[in-house]
């Protein structure tokens, strides 16, 4: 599989076994019918998941911005259809409030800047 050598390499480095939990998702939502479970065996909470879709949405958009810029359009019914799906995605990430990073940011007393 794909993600089998980095896999191996993190379990010699931190001596644990490691598990590869295929969570994919597309501007437009899931991927595969393993999705639900993979949430749950990952614990992602509902604010988290529309926080990476709204993450992934953002990189779609510049990506189709750049192509578009480039002349690599892809024509009015795939806009569309993104625009109608882009919607849902923004909707429901509004719902959630952002998730709060697990580590405080602290200032250095030498340069002020934030670590």
């Amino acid at each position: 599989r794909k993600y089998d050598l980095l896999a191996n390499e993190l379990g010699l480095i931190y001596k644990c076994s490691v598990e590869i939990i295929p969570y994919v998702m597309t501007w437009d939502g899931i991927v595969t019918k393993y999705h639900k479970s993979h949430l749950k065996r990952l614990e992602i909470p509902n604010n988290v998941e529309a926080y990476i879709q709204s993450i992934v949405l953002k990189k779609t958009v510049e990506t189709i911005s750049f192509d578009r810029r480039r002349g690599l359009e892809s024509g009015l019914n795939a806009e569309e259809s993104w625009e109608r799906a882009s919607m849902g995605v923004i909707m429901r990430a509004e719902m959630y409030e952002e998730p709060t990073p697990p580590l405080k940011e602290e200032k250095t007393e030498e340069d002020g800047q934030k670590i």
